[in-house]
Parts: structure tokens; sequence; C-alpha cells
């Protein structure tokens, strides 16, 4: 750990539980820039606290309450720094520079944090940014039982911070997640009904474990009805889109993306879903596929000309890239166009190669 006297200081602070199998990583990624770590243990049976010490943390110990709010509010309240940089054992710091450069901002506003989650989109590995306030002044505390926020109305500023994520893989060490969530979600819902970044969150749930049918009532309980739309909305209708899909509802799919196709029409992620649904559709009504074809076509290639920049939370640049063209290779290959199927095709595997090095 550091204390750089030009440098305001800045504690990492982590809540835990078993983490011993990934929890070195973590720290050995923020302990040279930061002033201390602190880490409150929330009941761990295997290594996890020893660890901890080995790196010279500050530890804590908090009787689990399902009440993540509690326990962050508790390892905030063990730093002794200007600011607190929160972060979690399944993360690790890409690169330091940009946290050091980051608290230099006055404290005064909370920096907003790039989260860059690691999953596998239809067999392919790929990524999803979204941006969290994790680099909070002293003062700041977090409300909410699960999927908590801070507890402040600070003005957020963009910092170039990036932590790698892999939380979201298929993995042992993941799996309690899927038990511990859904009931936690359900409890603040039933006691908050009408909040829609819940049924978002319980939609999420649902999704991952295929039941399309719930997380769709849960999602369309979600949507904005009105202007002001919240970060998530992108991100919330191409999962319904996705799940009506998945239902064969096209009944339903297709207006609704009428609907939001206005609004949408520069994000790469909503056209790469409305061509897969439309797809879908014209497989199912095959009388109606040539007029619906020339729209999948349009749609996929819009997402290449938009690239991989991301309008929104939770987008994957996959979309506009390699996922874009390897479905148009596909779509060239099955309407009989084989010289733009090969060329789409090596075009997919060169932008996967640029964005994942090292993937065959």
């Amino acid at each position: 750990m550091t204390g750089i006297l030009s440098m305001p200081s800045v504690s990492a602070i982590l809540i835990v539980r078993n983490e011993a199998a990934r929890l070195a990583r973590c720290l050995e990624s923020v302990s040279a820039h930061v002033d201390e770590i602190v880490v409150m243990d929330t009941g761990s049976i295997d290594d996890t606290v020893m660890i901890a010490g080995r790196f010279g943390c500050r530890i804590g110990h908090f009787a689990w309450n399902d009440d993540f709010s509690a326990a962050r509010n508790a390892a905030l309240s063990l730093s002794r720094t200007a600011w607190n940089f929160v972060i979690d054992a399944d993360e690790w710091l890409i690169d330091p520079a940009p946290l050091r450069k980051a608290v230099r901002h006055a404290p005064d506003c909370m920096g907003l944090v790039c989260v860059r989650s690691d999953f596998v989109l239809e067999g392919l590995p790929t990524h999803a940014d979204c941006w969290i306030p994790r680099l909070l002044p002293a003062a700041v505390r977090y409300q909410g039982r699960i999927h908590e926020h801070p507890a402040s109305d600070l003005l957020h500023f963009r910092t170039q911070i990036v932590l790698g994520h892999d939380g979201y893989l298929e993995h042992p060490l993941n799996a309690h997640k899927k038990e511990r969530n859904l009931p936690l979600l359900q409890a603040a819902l039933a006691a908050s009904p009408a909040n829609p970044y819940l049924h978002y969150q319980i939609g999420k749930e649902f999704e991952v474990r295929d039941n399309f049918g719930q997380a769709a009532e849960h999602y369309a309980q979600a949507l904005p009805v009105t202007g002001g739309y919240p970060p998530y909305t992108a991100d919330l209708v191409c999962r319904l889109l996705f799940c009506l899909k998945k239902l064969g509802r096209f009944d339903q799919a297709i207006p609704l993306a009428e609907t939001w196709q206005s609004h949408l029409a520069n994000s790469a992620d909503f056209l790469f879903v409305l061509g897969d649904l439309l797809l879908d559709y014209a497989i199912t009504v095959p009388a109606d596929a040539p007029a619906i074809l020339p729209a999948i076509e349009a749609a996929w290639l819009r997402c290449l000309k938009l690239g991989t920049v991301r309008h929104h939370e939770n987008s994957i640049p996959a979309r506009g890239s390699f996922l874009a063209s390897y479905n148009l290779s596909v779509f060239y290959a099955h309407t009989g166009q084989p010289e733009k199927a090969s060329l789409y095709a090596e075009m997919a595997q060169k932008q996967r190669q640029q964005m994942h090095p090292g993937t065959a």
C-alpha cells in the first residue's frame, strides 16, 4: 500500500464471504495503489480472512443479515481516508493510473467506474461494460438490501478506472449468487411492489434460469411509460424482446420493437436483437420471410456501422462487431450469397481476435 504526499488518501473497500479462490487476485491489483484496504468478512469458513491478513488489510467481521447495504456501510465505517474505492472479490483493477488520477478530483462528486464483465454470448466469449459509482467521498453510505447504491445526491464524474469482472461466468464459484439474489430481490419487491428497477433485476434473475415467461412479466412491469428513461432502459428493452422471442410471442415482440425503434435507433444492441427477432419470425412464418429478410440484413449492417461505441449501460460491444458479422455470414450463406458469407465470416474472425486477442 502507498501514501503519495500529493495524492488524497483512498481506501479499497470490500465485503467478502468464502472468496479464498480469487481474493488474492483482487488484492494484488489494488494493494500498491491505495493507502489501506478494508475487508469486511460476513462469515467465511475458508481461508478468506487469512489471505486478507497476508495483504495487511484492516479486517472487520459482520453478521450477515441479508442486507448488502448494511455490510457495505459497516466496511465504510472502518475507513480512515478521504476517498473510498469499492471493489468486489470477483473484480480486479486493470490499470492503476486512472485511480491515482481520479482521487485528485475534489471530493464533492462520486466517481463512475467501468465494470467490464466477462460472459459467454451465443457460445462466444465477450464482455459488457457498466458504469457504476464506486469511487465515493468518505461520508457517502449505501442503501438497498440488494443491488445497493449510494444514498447521495452528489453529482457523478466519469473516471477512466476499469475493473475486470468474471462473476457472471458459469463457474462453481458463482453458483451461489443465483440462490442468494432472487429471494432478496423478491423480499425487496414485496416492500416496494411498484419499483421498476427491482422488476428489472428480478427479470434478469429469471432470465438466467431460462424462465422466460416470468422474466418477461417483470421486464414488462419495469418498462418506462413516460420520458426520463433510466440508464438501463435499452438493456431492459433488449432483454424483453429476447424473452418474447424465446416464448414465440411475436405478436407482442414486434409491436414493442416498433415502439422503441426510433428511441434506440443508434443502439447496436437493440438492432442486433431486432435482427434476431425478425429472423426467428421469418423462420416461424416463412410466408412473410421475403418481406422481412431485407430488414434483418439492414439491422445487422447498421450494427457494424455503429460499431462498438457504448450508448447505454450494459451495452455489449461485440454486437457492433464480430457477433453482427457472424450473423451476416450465416444470413448470406442461407440466402444464396456465398461470396458475402465468406467475406463476413472472415471479418467476424478478425474482429473477434481484435476484441479478444488470443482467441482462435
